[in-house]
């Protein structure tokens, strides 16, 4: 352990939104308003909380992560963007 180099870690985001309901909450708002912005889709958004994130939670909260940080920073740079029709 002295020699081994430094490096990061996951931290278990999908496990943490399936058992708290806020966080839940948190991440349904943020990719809903992606919906709104025409850059998800709102079928896949339900799959994805009915289905896709109970069954992978490691791998999904990676992406429920990567949204929720577009959204956020959507809403500080960009608020009124979203793809053209």
């Amino acid at each position: 352990m002295i020699t081994k180099k430094k490096q990061g870690f996951g931290l278990p985001f999908g496990v943490w939104m399936v058992q708290h309901p806020g966080l839940s909450q948190l991440a349904r708002d943020a990719l809903q308003a992606l919906v709104a912005r025409r850059l998800l889709r709102a079928d896949f958004v339900q799959r994805f909380f009915d289905q896709l994130l109970p069954q992978h939670p490691h791998y999904y909260g990676t992406m429920a992560w990567i949204l929720i940080m577009l959204e956020h920073w959507m809403r500080r740079h960009a608020p009124d963007w979203a793809v053209p029709h």
